[in-house]
C-alpha cells in the first residue's frame, strides 16, 4: 500500500512539473522575442521604407541588451522610453522615442533643432524646428533616406552591442510580425 501511495505520488509530481513547463515556454518564447528582437529585425524580411531595426530598437528598448559604456547613447526610461544621443563632449544632441498620434503608435527623433516624426512603419509624417517653438517644416525639404541614415547612425552603436541569440526563433519572429513590416 504505501508503495502505491509512493508511486503515485511520484507520478503526480511528474504531471506537476510537465504543466509548469509548459506554463512557462510561452514566457520563456516572449522573452526570448523581445531580448533579441534587433538582431532579428536585421534579418527579417520587410517592405522598403519600413525600418524595422528602429522600430524594434526603441519597441523593445527595456527588454533588449543596454549596455552603459556607449559614449555617445544613453537611456531615458521615464514614461516613453528614449535613445538619447550625444556628442563626443557629453553634449546631449537630440533622442529618438515612440509617441502617440491620434491612438496610433509613432516614432520621434530630434537631432540638434531638427525634429521628425514618422508612421507606426516609419515613414516620415512631418518635420519641426524644436528651437523656434516646434514650427512645422515642409517635409518636402527633407530626403527620408538621409534622415533614416542620421537616426542610424547615432544609434549604431547600439545595435552592434545586439548579440545573437542562444536558441534562434527567427522563423516565429518573422511569422509574428509579418503584417507591421509588410
Amino acid at each position: 500500500m504505501l508503495k502505491k501511495i509512493k508511486d503515485f505520488m511520484k507520478a503526480l509530481l511528474g504531471v506537476l512539473l510537465w504543466l509548469l513547463m509548459l506554463s512557462a515556454i510561452p514566457g520563456c518564447i516572449n522573452f526570448n522575442l523581445k531580448s533579441n528582437s534587433v538582431y532579428y529585425a536585421q534579418h527579417t524580411p520587410h517592405e522598403k521604407g519600413t525600418e524595422p531595426v528602429l522600430m524594434m530598437l526603441i519597441d523593445n528598448l527595456g527588454d533588449i541588451y543596454t549596455p552603459d559604456d556607449l559614449k555617445t547613447i544613453g537611456y531615458d526610461f521615464d514614461g516613453k522610453p528614449a535613445i538619447l544621443t550625444y556628442d563626443k563632449n557629453g553634449k546631449q544632441l537630440g533622442y529618438l522615442s515612440t509617441f502617440n498620434l491620434d491612438g496610433t503608435r509613432g516614432y520621434r527623433f530630434i537631432n540638434k533643432n531638427l525634429g521628425f516624426e514618422f508612421n507606426n512603419k516609419f515613414k516620415l509624417l512631418s518635420a519641426f524646428d524644436s528651437d523656434r517653438g516646434y514650427k512645422d517644416l515642409d517635409i518636402k525639404n527633407f530626403n527620408e533616406q538621409d534622415i533614416k541614415k542620421d537616426i542610424y547612425k547615432s544609434v549604431q552603436p547600439l545595435i552592434d552591442a545586439q548579440y545573437a541569440p542562444w536558441i534562434n526563433l527567427q522563423w516565429l519572429f518573422d511569422i509574428v510580425y509579418h503584417d507591421r513590416f509588410n
